[in-house]
């Protein structure tokens, strides 16, 4: 296991590399690619985002995540809009809090993985049969 100073290090190093792959970046979309295939190796976490926008609304959601509404063009989410957000982001924290506390009652776990129509997926695990609560329409 690193110590906090050879983390750092590891952490400058891959800073250093990912600097590199920047400067040689020839689209918006490869700049992007790049910076957000290096937030693992830089702050050892499995996830990372960039998001390129001119309106975004960003709502928690407790202490699970970020609900992240956004446009490239500048002021398309009305203020209707933005109310709507945020009971569609209401009703998302308290789901995930009673998943949260049905996991936790149960002794089992939930897994984050890649979803296979982009973004994450998550199951729960530790149970007689692997359940995915979080699938839209299109992934069942």
């Amino acid at each position: 296991m690193m110590d906090g100073g050879d983390r750092v290090t590891s952490a400058l190093d891959a800073l250093y590399l990912v600097r590199r792959r920047l400067m040689h970046a020839e689209a918006e979309g490869e700049t992007c690619d790049v910076a957000v295939s290096a937030v693992p190796d830089v702050f050892d976490v499995p996830f990372g985002g960039l998001w390129l926008y001119d309106s975004e609304l960003l709502l928690p959601q407790g202490e699970r995540g970020v609900l992240s509404i956004a446009s490239k063009d500048a002021d398309t989410v009305s203020q209707d809009e933005r109310q709507v957000a945020r009971v569609l982001s209401a009703n998302i924290e308290s789901a995930l809090a009673i998943v949260k506390r049905i996991v936790e009652a149960h002794g089992w776990g939930i897994r984050a993985g890649d979803s296979v129509d982009r973004g994450a997926s998550f199951g729960i695990f530790g149970q007689t049969r692997s359940v995915t609560p979080f699938q839209t329409e299109s992934q069942r």
